[in-house]
């Protein structure tokens, strides 16, 4: 067998072993449970101002844009994606009201916090806006 025969086999063999090591070894690794990332997430964000004024949001991740959206008053506006296999999917969103305007992390795949009714939920208010699944408030940054 020639030299440059021993380094393809060489070469192949590597391949073969870093190709069944590296799946088992990221999936050791994630801290995502499967379900999570098999099943799809789902997040709204209602207005709940009391003068009845729209609210202007505008949210996306590393890969995806939902775009400009208005949620009139009572109503929400929501959205559902799978989780990145390495778990680190985060939505940001930019709110906009009369009261004032910010942006801020409404999805985090770490902190992943669901309701009953399977949402993560958020609500706008006029001081801010508000977690319906856990004790959280974003005040208005500008």
């Amino acid at each position: 067998m020639s030299l440059s025969n021993n380094k393809g086999v060489m070469l192949l063999a590597f391949l073969v072993v870093v190709s069944l090591w590296f799946p088992s070894t990221l999936a050791r690794d994630v801290a995502i449970p499967n379900d999570k990332i098999l099943s799809k997430s789902r997040v709204y964000v209602r207005n709940n101002l009391e003068d009845k004024s729209d609210v202007n949001i505008h949210c996306k991740s590393r890969d995806d844009d939902l775009g400009e959206h208005v949620i009139k008053p009572g109503e929400r506006y929501e959205w559902k994606f799978r989780v990145s296999i390495f778990g680190n999917t985060l939505f940001g969103c930019e709110v906009k009201t009369k009261y004032g305007s910010g942006i801020f992390v409404l999805y985090n795949a770490s902190e992943d916090e669901k309701g009953d009714d399977g949402y993560v939920g958020w609500e706008v208010r006029t001081g801010g806006v508000y977690g319906l699944n856990r004790i959280q408030h974003y005040a208005w940054q500008k």
